[in-house]
């Protein structure tokens, strides 16, 4: 069986003798039907033929560059050491956002949204100017593990005072066998939480500029790297994403549902974290090699082993920003035992959205690792940051798409038949009294989320590109086709098999 790199050997090479035999019959004699030909001296027609044939032949290549990259792993990978580099850099948004096509689409709903009425923010700082620094806070971080080093047994301070008519007696002072480490200390807990938004903080100024630096550089001076154009659809006979999964959880966008599909799919090896992770945690974030979520922010990631830490990948799902708002406000409000009820429930959503840090912009906030402690309200860099680490995710799901976006993740990470009616529930925090006049108050202090859920709709149309139009369709209807119903009666939720 004759291999596609000889045939096209064979095509090619009989191209190049034909292409020399006319070349030599024509100036051996001179004319064709008649007409004086030199094919020495420039010709356009002949020029447009060559551009043709171009890009014939880059057509076939390309469509057979999936299956020969494959076959041959020392093919030379856009200048990239291996196939998995070459992908991992495709896959991220980061890298084409600013010359694909999706840049001049709006995606978002159009009637609700008008995006002319945002600018996105430039980004002017080029390092980080958090404070602490995170030299100033590893020097804190020392004297603590030098207060508990240097004491072998530590004393307790509980005094037990009995009264008297006329003194106090104070009890003996106990001495513990048991060595108190620095691990439960809670100031050293602040400090490394401290430390997380420091790093986040000073990898992005970093990395953003790095990445913009490089572009001008490559350009100014001519340099042949360019972004990998790969043929479509990827080959998805495996996941195209590595775990661990890192998973952000934005408040009602439906990340529970999400761990329940994973933790049925891998079994092991997952975990739900609804916090930033302190540093007794840390053990049993490293042992979830497979899928970790949670309503902790960026930079979970440094926590990991070293090697996870080269194969990570983050993911999150996005909501209409204004649906989530006014879900979030509701949630709490109806939900006595949140940290935030009271809140909800003494005001109105038009005050609550003015009083709460929650109904500005916590998408943002999220995406980006800064927490209201750092900052009540992002500020313009805050969002750079956001966009910047949302671009860098190789998957974003919708919520208002969620289907659709189980459908991808069997290409993404190889989660199978999950149930839908899993997320089709009838919630209990129905909206009441929310006036046009409400929503464009919501929408005018959640401006940054706006923009970020435009990116993530961007970013889902191509995550379906890349996995190929016909691979999603079928995968979607194998997904409802497999999902039993739901009904709602009398306020019960019911299940129909089909």
């Amino acid at each position: 069986m004759i291999k596609i790199k000889d045939l096209r050997f064979i095509i090619l090479s009989t191209i190049i003798l034909t292409g020399f035999t006319t070349f030599y019959f024509i100036n051996f004699y001179g004319d064709i039907n008649g007409k004086k030909i030199d094919l020495l001296k420039p010709n356009n027609k002949l020029g447009i033929v060559e551009k043709e044939i171009n890009k014939k032949v880059i057509f076939e290549i390309c469509k057979n560059e999936t299956d020969e990259i494959n076959k041959d792993e020392s093919k030379f990978y856009y200048q990239f050491n291996d196939k998995e580099s070459m992908i991992n850099y495709f896959l991220t948004y980061q890298n084409y956002y600013y010359i694909e096509e999706y840049k001049d689409k709006q995606f978002v709903n159009s009637t609700k949204y008008n995006l002319s009425e945002y600018k996105y923010p430039v980004l002017t700082k080029f390092q980080s100017n958090f404070t602490p620094t995170i030299q100033e806070i590893d020097y804190e971080i020392d004297l603590i593990k030098k207060k508990y080093d240097n004491s072998e047994m530590v004393e307790s301070k509980t005094n037990l005072t009995f009264s008297t008519t006329s003194r106090s007696i104070r009890a003996p002072i106990k001495k513990t066998n048991k060595k108190i480490t620095f691990e439960n200390d809670g100031n050293y807990h602040n400090l490394q939480l401290k430390k997380f938004r420091a790093r986040v903080w000073s990898d992005f100024y970093l990395n953003y500029w790095k990445d913009k630096y490089f572009l001008l550089f490559t350009l100014e001076n001519g340099l042949s790297f360019r972004s990998p154009r790969l043929c479509l659809p990827l080959d998805t006979s495996k996941p195209l994403l590595t775990t661990p999964y890192l998973f952000l959880h934005i408040p009602k966008c439906g990340g529970t549902t999400m761990y329940s599909h994973f933790s049925k799919h891998f079994k092991i090896g997952t975990l739900q974290q609804w916090a930033h992770p302190n540093p007794t945690e840390y053990k049993k974030v490293q042992d979830s090699k497979n899928f970790i979520i949670g309503h902790f922010e960026m930079g979970i990631h440094l926590i990991l082993n070293e090697k996870e830490q080269k194969t990570y990948n983050y993911m999150t799902m996005l909501r209409d920003p204004v649906d989530r708002v006014i879900s979030n406000y509701f949630y709490h409000k109806h939900s006595p035992g949140d940290p935030q009820h009271i809140l909800a429930r003494d005001n109105t959503i038009e005050d609550w959205i003015i009083k709460s840090p929650r109904g500005n912009n916590e998408i943002t906030r999220v995406l980006s690792g800064i927490t209201i402690k750092e900052e009540p309200l992002p500020t313009n860099d805050t969002f750079n940051m956001a966009l910047y680490h949302l671009r860098s995710m190789k998957f974003v799901g919708i919520t208002e798409k969620y289907s659709e976006s189980l459908a991808l993740l069997k290409f993404y990470t190889g989660l199978d038949n999950p149930n839908v009616a899993d997320k089709l529930k009838f919630s209990k925090f129905r909206p009441s009294g929310i006036t046009a006049a409400i929503i464009e108050k919501i929408k005018k202090r959640n401006w940054m989320d706006i923009l970020l859920y435009e990116e993530a709709l961007k970013m889902f149309e191509r995550q379906i590109n890349i996995v190929g139009r016909d691979n999603f369709e079928k995968q979607l209807k194998k997904i409802i086709d497999n999902s039993p119903k739901i009904v709602k009666n009398n306020n019960k939720i019911k299940k129909i098999k089909k």
